[in-house]
């Protein structure tokens, strides 16, 4: 772009420093002039040498010649050098389009980069869950200042169910993982499901009594956490 600038302003210069009359002939309308001036001189010439016109006629025809041969020459001059101007200022227009262009392009990639940084920050502030289920409780509230590993909120998985079911120490030898039991719920209508011991803890509560997860299916969704059942274990 430096170059091109100097180049038409340069070529503008060129332009200003041709020396022209006051108004600028182009080179065909200079070539005519010059050509009638050769035939005014060369008739005055014949005229003079016959003795029928003074010198100064002569002279005065001569000036003409030597003027119009001048502004032919600052004619062809000026053409060449307005030519040069033109396509020096074409080229500063096409360079200065392009700078544009790249300054565009340059502004979008930027504008890109900016919107995938501010993407990525805000996929940053999402907390999305490890697994699938249902949110049993949100322990924090909206304005709470949350500290790097603060739970959010637990989650139950609803698809399959435990039965929290106390049995008395006597009982507990007969029971084993894996054991079948039938579920009895108060849905409505009542009905039973199959499920099986989970796990049974081996330490008493205060009432000596052993807490039996007995787990079952619950496909629906429709059961939820604390409704009451009954357990009956099959022996087997």
């Amino acid at each position: 772009m430096a170059d091109a600038d100097a180049r038409v302003a340069i070529s503008q210069r060129q332009e200003q420093l041709v020396p022209t009359r006051q108004w600028r002939d182009s080179p065909e309308r200079a070539a005519a002039a010059y050509d009638q001036a050769i035939v005014n001189y060369s008739r005055a010439k014949k005229l003079f040498e016959a003795g029928l016109i003074a010198q100064q006629e002569l002279d005065a025809r001569g000036t003409e010649l030597r003027i119009a041969r001048d502004d032919l020459e600052n004619a062809k001059q000026l053409a060449v050098v307005s030519t040069k101007l033109a396509q020096d200022q074409a080229d500063q227009a096409n360079l200065q389009a392009k700078v544009r262009r790249e300054e565009l392009q340059e502004q979008l990639r930027q504008a890109q980069v900016n919107y995938e940084r501010a993407k990525q920050q805000a996929d940053a502030t999402v907390v999305r869950a490890t697994t699938a289920g249902v949110v049993s409780e949100i322990p924090v509230r909206l304005g709470d200042r949350i500290p790097g590993g603060a739970v959010l909120a637990r989650l139950a998985k609803l698809d399959r169910m435990i039965a929290e079911v106390p049995v008395a120490g006597q009982m507990i030898s007969g029971l084993r993982v894996g054991q079948s039991a039938q579920v009895g719920l108060s849905s409505l209508p009542p009905r039973e499901v199959e499920g099986r011991i989970r796990s049974i803890n081996p330490l008493p509560s205060q009432n000596m009594t052993h807490i039996v997860e007995v787990e079952f299916d619950n496909p629906t969704l429709l059961l939820v956490a604390g409704q009451p059942a009954e357990v009956r274990f099959t022996k087997p």
